[in-house]
């Protein structure tokens, strides 16, 4: 399982729990050259650029995690069983009934490439660090 500094990640602990338990916990270190006279460093170095963002390019499959349908066979933010994909603008729209049909995360499958790693103010990856040199 997870450290707890990671599980307690963007105050998300719980969501960070269950995904964790359902889906398990691998850690990723990269190690990354920047030129000695970049411009980022003085932002990384005052705290201006400290998380990391990833993407990658995917074939558009989201997995519902209970029950593990696609999102879009029942309308383009629904799986099979009627759970909503969670996503921020999505439960905004959504009455109290429907809250409760909020899936708590997706599965993104069907991923093709990781092609991007970033250097941001926040990042969507909870504990997602620019660890600062000793």
């Amino acid at each position: 399982m997870a450290p707890p500094e990671v599980m307690n990640g963007a105050g998300e602990a719980l969501n960070n729990d269950a995904v964790g338990r359902a889906e398990g916990f691998i850690q990723m270190v990269n190690y990354i050259a920047i030129a000695a006279d970049h411009p980022i460093l003085d932002s990384i170095e005052y705290s201006r650029v400290n998380n990391v963002s990833t993407a990658c390019i995917v074939d558009g499959t989201y997995i519902c995690p209970l029950d593990g349908t696609r999102f879009g066979e029942k309308s383009n933010m629904r799986c099979a069983e009627g759970h909503y994909m969670p996503h921020p603008w999505i439960a905004a729209w959504l009455d109290e009934e429907e809250q409760e049909m909020l899936a708590p995360y997706y599965i993104k499958s069907g991923v093709i490439a990781s092609y991007e790693l970033s250097c941001v103010l926040q990042g969507n990856l909870p504990a997602a660090s620019i660890p600062k040199a000793g």
